[in-house]
């Protein structure tokens, strides 16, 4: 884990951008992580905390327009591919849409902290036909809540982030 850490102050923003992008595609890759360690970097001054929270929104919104606008092409087949490649396929489709339609796209703001519903949300936005700047505007704010609640986590606990690495390095 110090390895992280490492690399963090070597590429810096450039690898939450990295990590951040392929997460919010639908890898299996936990970015959040990295947000808080960036934030307990930006303590000592390793990384620059207002880039890494604007290079996470970007990513979030690459990745979110891609997914909506697949969404708004494809309507309810992404959908079903997404939800096939899910643990339950059937139960993922049907709980997803209901609450989508029940929230409606506030649901956006909350999407990035629930996982897996972060690459439904955006998709489903785009097949139920939610107006672009309004996607924008929730999608953009759910990011910023999102990456900067992982770097404010980070900055507020960073001695203990140290010490959380070093004991997960011996494990």
């Amino acid at each position: 884990m110090p390895d992280l850490i490492d690399l963090l102050q070597t590429y810096g923003v450039l690898l939450v951008f990295a990590i951040v992008l392929v997460e919010q595609a639908g890898m299996p890759i936990p970015a959040f992580p990295i947000l808080v360690v960036a934030g307990a970097l930006s303590v000592d001054g390793g990384v620059n905390w207002p880039a890494a929270i604007a290079v996470a929104v970007v990513a979030c919104l690459i990745t979110d327009l891609f997914w909506f606008r697949a969404g708004r092409f494809y309507g309810k087949r992404i959908l079903n591919l997404l939800c096939r490649i899910s643990l339950s396929p059937d139960y993922c489709v049907s709980q997803t849409e209901d609450k989508f339609r029940r929230f409606g796209p506030k649901s956006l703001i909350v999407s990035k902290f629930i996982p897996g519903f972060n690459v439904i949300a955006a998709p489903m936005s785009g097949a139920l036909g939610v107006p672009t700047p309004r996607f924008l505007a929730f999608s953009i704010s759910g990011s910023l809540l999102w990456s900067g609640t992982g770097v404010a986590l980070g900055a507020a606990f960073h001695e203990s982030v140290d010490q959380l690495l070093r004991v997960l390095a011996e494990m």
